[in-house]
């Protein structure tokens, strides 16, 4: 089968293609979706991580890239 010696060795060959087709169509499927507008339950989630990378960034005194300004 396919040049290979071993029968099993030429279908794990064509399992990893048929597994990365259906991974194409799976991403080709579900594109777009999860671009929901943002509700309230993400923001209030939103600001409370912003008042735990506050708390992580203080005791590291390392600054952090997440703020308030370039979440919302």
């Amino acid at each position: 089968m396919l040049g290979f010696t071993d029968f099993s060795i030429g279908i794990v060959y064509l399992l990893t293609i048929f597994s990365g087709l259906g991974c194409l169509a799976y991403g080709f499927k579900n594109w777009n979706k999860g671009d929901e507008p943002m509700t309230e339950r993400d923001k209030e989630w939103a600001e409370e991580e912003i008042i735990r990378l506050s708390i992580v960034e203080n005791y590291f005194h390392q600054p952090s890239c997440y703020t308030k300004t370039n979440l919302f």
